[in-house]
């Protein structure tokens, strides 16, 4: 193993030429130094600048402002980190620093890495850009439709073709004629500590990570992925779903909100033929997220039901108090052990855990009470507000005492109140959500989905063949069985996800998604309800402007939390995936012989779920497309309308 730093090679030379040209002036005759300066000044040309660039008039023997440090101290960092990479690779650390540039805001840091065993593949680069190598930057203005919308700027907006090109260059200046594949880049945040040699660590193994499953996937002999119609099959595997999480954190140290996790193990189960023995349990992928509620009136409800309505007030139609959707939202899928494109969908597989008996229920189970007079965020009894069961002529109702006994004394069974009252109010028809960070350590292996999600021009259609040969790698040809050729993986909701951090009373840092449907209902419902509709507006109405629904969005996430108490740091984009895909790879799996135990709540709503009619079954989806697949519940899906969004930098969308 190597670790290089490119670094000034002109300074050797610089030091010679000035040598000499101080051993000639001393044969000179003295001159004033005012006489020199003018005959200097008389024989240079004269130089144009900007006047915002006028520093480049004069040499700086020293940077006079601090961030120039910030490339220095990560760099020497990740030295440190990376000497400890597998001997058969070499890595290259190309820092670029944006005072030496004409185009470049931040400075970067760009990791470069050669397999030496085989070196005909090339070089692989993945871009750490600085977000402290910088002033943070101003926000913006725009006038649209007859307002000043304010346009919120991160660093990973400076993600583009621009920083491509610089990259590109300096890494073909390093590895003359060698093939280049980059793999996307990563905002190293302003508060990263470069002094935790455990989070320093992290972030250089992500970045060798991209750049050695690039490299593998691009060997010119091919590279074996996993194929479950050609592994062993262990009886051994299991998906466990746990709720009420503390958050975790991402490879550069930023809080990412994780209240549900699905852990997919194997081992931990006796070995045959060998009493009181077990295997090792191995990590194969963990998925983190949240559930969401999206506003969706359900219009084509046909039979009358309602468990919970009928100790309050009967409706008056069947479809009255049904509200919402259900949505899990990931915020971080990953398969642990193989990061390529049919390892992530194994893992996107067991997100579907949630659906079966309708698990993701338990998310909700309210917390008990405690003496605390902080408002509950995740208090579902908030979804009183928008139900109305007292029919209040304003629209709004009072919300639901969770905290009674009542609901926590009975847990999955048919007197379950929070089943009663979520069978009323919500659709039980599950949607997978994924947030796939437009600049962070999760874009490289989680870039395809946002760039197949895509509703603008054809480049979605390049990533969404990736993902279904993948798939069909996966299931050992078999996903295309079930899949309709042509048919979208994913759909894009014209949206981005503000993300960030704000700081709680405690004082610790927390993931900005916190604020979510049902925390604006329990923070400002009661005293200001439609800022719950303008919260759901700022998705919903993709007929506004992206722009003004951001705006928007980022009142309303400043007025929960108290403005000077936010930082926004970046966006992802928010990728639905489509119930038959889902349901195709599921199918695939079983049929290569895939078997996995769940250990999930029992948490089902069948006997709380109204029946639809055929056009509400058509526009979610058929269980009996299910052909005793490897977790047999059914899934439903809302289709949206969609105009498009940012689409950001890919990779993906360039090959």
């Amino acid at each position: 193993m190597a670790v290089n730093h490119t670094g000034n090679k002109q300074g050797a030379a610089a030091e010679t030429s000035m040598a000499a040209a101080f051993s000639r002036q001393q044969d000179q005759p003295a001159q004033q130094p005012q006489q020199q300066a003018a005959a200097s000044a008389a024989q240079r040309p004269i130089q144009r600048t900007r006047l915002s660039d006028i520093g480049s008039l004069s040499r700086a023997a020293m940077g006079r402002n601090p961030q120039s440090e910030v490339i220095t101290k990560l760099s020497k960092a990740l030295e440190v980190a990376f000497a400890g990479i597998d001997k058969s690779y070499e890595v290259t650390l190309i820092p670029i620093d944006y005072n030496n540039t004409k185009s470049l805001v931040k400075s970067v840091i760009v990791v470069a890495m050669r397999d030496l065993v085989n070196k005909e593949t090339g070089v692989a680069c993945h871009t750490l850009i600085l977000e402290g190598s910088s002033e943070p930057l101003q926000v913006g203005y725009q006038m649209i439709n007859n307002q000043n919308v304010e346009i919120l700027r991160v660093s990973g907006d400076y993600n583009n073709k621009t920083l491509s090109d610089e990259v590109l260059s300096a890494v073909a200046r390093t590895f003359a004629g060698m093939p280049i594949w980059p793999v996307d880049a990563c905002v190293v945040p302003r508060d990263f500590n470069v002094e935790d040699p455990t989070l320093v660590h992290e972030l250089a193994a992500n970045a060798a990570t991209a750049c050695q499953t690039e490299l593998e996937v691009r060997q010119p002999g091919g590279f074996q992925d996993v194929d479950l119609g050609t592994v062993e099959h262990e009886n051994s595997l299991t998906v466990q779903p746990t709720f009420g999480n503390g958050q975790s954190r991402d490879m550069v140290g930023a809080p990412v909100r994780s209240d549900i996790v699905i852990d997919f193990r194997a081992g931990g189960q006796e070995i045959p033929g060998q009493q009181g023995e077990t295997q090792r349990v191995k990590q194969i992928s963990r998925i983190s997220g949240y559930m969401d509620l999206l506003w969706a009136p359900t219009e084509q409800q046909t039979q009358r039901f309602d468990p919970w309505v009928q100790q309050t007030a009967q409706a008056s139609s069947p479809d009255e108090f049904k509200r919402y959707r259900p949505r899990f939202v990931m915020t971080d899928l990953e398969s642990v052990q193989l990061l390529t494109i049919p390892a992530q969908l194994l893992a996107l597989v067991t997100a579907f855990t949630l659906a079966e008996n309708n698990a993701w229920v338990e998310a909700f189970r309210p917390a008990p009470m405690n003496n605390s007079a902080e408002v509950d965020w995740k208090d579902i009894g908030a979804i009183g507000i928008e139900a109305n069961f007292e029919k209040n002529q304003n629209g709004f109702g009072s919300r639901v005492d969770t905290k009674s006994d009542a609901f926590q004394r009975v847990q999955g069974q048919a007197g379950d109140h929070l089943l009663r009252l979520v069978g009323s109010v919500i659709t039980p028809k599950l949607l997978l959500s994924l947030d796939v960070p437009e600049c962070g350590p999760q874009t490289w292996f989680n870039g395809i989905f946002a760039a197949a999600a895509e509703l603008n021009g054809n480049n979605w259609q390049k990533a969404n063949e990736i993902i279904i040969r993948a798939a069909n790698v996966l299931t050992h040809g078999n996903f295309s069985r079930y899949f309709q050729a042509g048919a979208r993986v994913a759909s894009d909701e014209f949206n981005r996800i503000h993300l960030g951090w704000y700081v709680d009373r405690h004082g610790v840092k927390r993931d900005l998604r916190d604020v979510d449907y049902l925390a604006v209902l329990n923070m400002v419902g009661d005293r200001d309800p439609e800022v719950a509709r303008e919260w759901s507006d700022s998705f919903a109405r993709t007929n506004l402007d992206l722009q003004v629904r951001l705006a928007k969005r980022k009142q309303i996430i400043e007025g929960v939390l108290g403005k000077n108490n936010v930082e926004f740091t970046g966006f992802a984009r928010r990728v639905t995936f489509e119930p038959a895909f889902i349901v195709a790879l599921l199918n695939a799996c079983k049929d290569t012989g895939l078997s996995v135990r769940t250990i999930a709540p029992m948490t089902d709503l069948n006997q709380y779920e109204r029946a639809v009619n055929p056009y509400a079954m058509s526009a979610g989806l058929d269980t009996s497309s299910l052909n005793g697949s490897v977790f047999n519940r059914g899934f439903g899906h809302q289709q949206q309308q969609q105009h498009g969004a940012r689409a950001g930098f890919s990779r993906w969308s360039q090959q």
